[in-house]
């Protein structure tokens, strides 16, 4: 008799081999996407953090009852990073002068009650009444547009405690001109896609202005590089602000375009040429190279080619007609 201790027998099996899963090749698109990706993003009540980089979105909920031309400019000629979104949404002009003879309906009864019980008047509600009177006959012969405006900014900067004063420092500015702004709180990412380029307003917190009021919003204010005939060349390194010039109005118009190779010399010129002739300027260009033939086909122009086997020759000696106030002698002169 044999005793078999009592221990497991491993049984040998052949281990497969799992198979490592290779990854897709990205295509280029998704490869640029990997690069220019931040290495993550996290969104707080009142701030966020994308990579290294601290962000807060601000809110404009409240403006005074008068804004002067350009005050946006004492927030866009501060030395600072941000993002600034401005939505429009105009509002159907019989809708609102319903609202506005509800409103002014409540006003007079305000002022009747005031005149019943005996109470001095008062100037604010008077002020409304007339104010509401005077918008209403705007509205009725179409000289003004009610519009619901929505502002925000967003601020930047790679330290938490220079964003809390870049913060109140954008704050103080506004409410110097008694503008109300505070953080938006619990919706600092879709504040934050609101302030960027993709036209999506996110928050639609809107105020109700009049098209006159909403026109001071234009925050390209320079008084010295702006020309309402002019075209645009650029922006003002001083304050951010679009340079639009008319050259043709100044006693010397004559402009140099100096730049390395490869800067885009041709390029700013063939942009300056095509926006001349959007105003209406005539434009005469002498192309060793050819390169303005396809603008000349563009705007319908003429394209003389002059060379020893072309149709078109051009004689330095020729003379011009005679019009019909001129003399021979004149021409020869």
């Amino acid at each position: 008799m044999i005793n078999i201790p009592n221990f497991p027998i491993p049984i040998l099996r052949k281990e497969k081999k799992e198979k490592i899963p290779v990854p897709e090749k990205l295509t280029p698109f998704e490869e640029i996407k990997e690069l220019i990706a931040p290495p993550g993003a996290k969104f707080e009540t009142d701030y966020f953090q994308i990579g290294n980089i601290y962000g807060r979105a601000l809110l404009i909920l409240d403006y005074p009852s008068y804004l002067f031309s350009g005050w946006l400019e004492k927030i866009i000629n501060l030395d600072e990073v941000f993002n600034a979104g401005l939505y429009f949404y105009p509002l159907e002009t019989g809708a609102v002068l319903k609202q506005l003879e509800k409103q002014l309906a409540r006003i007079a009864a305000q002022i009747s009650e005031r005149e019943a019980a005996g109470k001095v008047r008062s100037p604010e509600l008077e002020t409304a009444y007339k104010n509401i009177e005077e918008l209403r006959d705007l509205l009725a012969q179409a000289q003004e547009r009610m519009l619901n405006v929505g502002f925000y900014l967003t601020i930047f900067s790679d330290d938490k405690k220079d964003l809390d004063q870049k913060t109140a420092k954008i704050t103080k500015v506004l409410e110097s001109i008694l503008i109300m702004v505070k953080p938006v709180m619990f919706q600092q990412k879709d504040a934050f896609f609101t302030t960027l380029p993709l036209c999506l307003d996110e928050i639609k917190t809107n105020y109700q202005i009049n098209s006159s009021t909403a026109s001071s919003f234009f925050p390209f204010i320079s008084s010295e590089l702006v020309d309402e005939s002019g075209i645009f060349f650029g922006i003002n390194l001083q304050n951010g602000g679009l340079v639009i010039l008319d050259r043709w109005k100044y006693e010397n118009p004559h402009l140099v375009i100096l730049a390395r190779s490869g800067a885009g010399k041709s390029y700013t010129a063939k942009l300056e040429v095509m926006r001349n002739l959007m105003m209406g300027t005539d434009v005469l260009i002498l192309d060793p190279e050819n390169e303005y033939r396809s603008i000349a086909e563009l705007y319908n122009g003429s394209f003389i080619s002059l060379s020893l086997k072309a149709e078109n020759h051009f004689n330095p000696f020729d003379l011009p007609s005679v019009l019909p106030d001129e003399e021979p002698y004149d021409i020869y002169k």
